[in-house]
């Protein structure tokens, strides 16, 4: 005990001394604020043992040709299977308590995109081990990760000519942050901005006060899109991107129902908005013609039918536009409105 508070008063002298340099060095309470909780949670993580290193990322490659039972390990040293890429290379980033085996949405996206692409690589980012900590110490190692993945794309288009303009990143809730900086590693490492980054329903808690080039941002990338499903809980609350869905206002999903009653459903329901970004984006990719988003200044306006005329769907892998955009779907997959469900069926 006496150590412990040995410690303890160790850190909080350390902490108060950093405040008075920092004052001088930083810009904003923002800045300061950032560094000294990533200071605080990898001082923790060193000496539990449980520092962020590069063996914690491991990327697994799928391809037209595989069968559903292959899965290509990628040696980030020696990424040769990269060479072969001659389409879109799309990198998947899962979030909080996931792992590549986990992630709902890894598999039918994956199959999902190489219908549509058959020349398309698909790269499966794991880092489970990171992602299963604590909440606060995986929201503050979504640098290191993103870092660690950004220096593998850097790593394989200066070494095998892969064009950068071929890489899309797709993450979801803390993965969208790691999106964020793997996009910002690529940047410091090229001086190229990576054309697309996708966003699915990005993590709110913990990036509120956070600095904009600290967390994900519309400057991350040529075209940042955000898909906002839970602006309420554990999404992210406000514009973020360059183009921001936000599909039934952002918030309480159709279908999604919190019953306090039943302990079994809670943690799921409690969750079931913010899973509806991918669960919106992989259906949208697959029908995209029903996704179709209006932009308009809020979502009450697109009750009111006061939007232009600009549209553009939620499963558009090359739009261009920006701006705030709206839609409604329905309660259950594939969640287009069943009129237009049944027009496909016709068809």
């Amino acid at each position: 005990m006496k150590c412990l508070k040995i410690f303890e008063n160790t850190i909080l002298l350390t902490f108060l001394c950093t405040i008075v340099s920092a004052q001088k060095s930083l810009d904003s309470i923002e800045d300061f604020a950032y560094e000294a909780i990533k200071w605080i949670v990898e001082g923790v993580a060193e000496l539990t043992g449980q520092p962020v290193n590069r063996s914690d990322v491991t990327f697994y490659l799928k391809t037209s040709k595989d069968d559903n039972s292959t899965n290509h390990f990628i040696d980030p040293e020696n990424p040769t299977q990269m060479a072969l890429a001659k389409g879109k290379i799309y990198f998947f980033i899962h979030g909080w308590t996931q792992s590549r085996e986990s992630t709902p949405w890894y598999s039918p996206l994956t199959e999902t995109l190489l219908k549509r692409y058959s020349d398309a690589f698909i790269v499966q980012v794991d880092w489970s081990r990171p992602a299963g900590e604590n909440y606060p110490f995986a929201s503050f190692t979504t640098e290191r990760i993103g870092i660690i993945i950004g220096d593998f794309i850097f790593k394989v288009v200066k070494d095998y000519r892969i064009p950068f303009t071929n890489v899309i990143i797709i993450g979801h809730s803390l993965g969208a942050h790691v999106s964020s900086w793997t996009c910002k590693r690529f940047y410091e490492l090229s001086g190229l901005k990576l054309p697309r980054l996708i966003a699915l329903d990005p993590a709110g808690p913990l990036f509120l006060t956070r600095p904009k080039d600290r967390r994900l941002n519309a400057n991350d990338a040529q075209y940042v899109t955000v898909v906002h499903t839970d602006i309420t809980i554990f999404g992210y609350p406000t514009d973020i991107g360059t183009l921001d869905f936000y599909p039934n206002s952002g918030m309480n999903q159709p279908g999604c129902k919190l019953d306090w009653t039943n302990s079994t459903s809670l943690t799921k329901d409690l969750f079931c908005s913010h899973t509806r970004a991918f669960e919106f984006f992989l259906h949208a990719v697959r029908n995209p013609q029903f996704f179709m988003a209006k932009r308009c200044p809020s979502y009450e306006d697109f009750k009111n039918e006061k939007c232009d005329n600009i549209e553009v769907s939620l499963g558009d892998l090359e739009t261009t536009q920006r701006g705030d955009f709206f839609l409604d779907t329905d309660a259950q997959p594939p969640y287009f409105h069943t009129s237009e469900q049944n027009a496909t069926r016709a068809n």
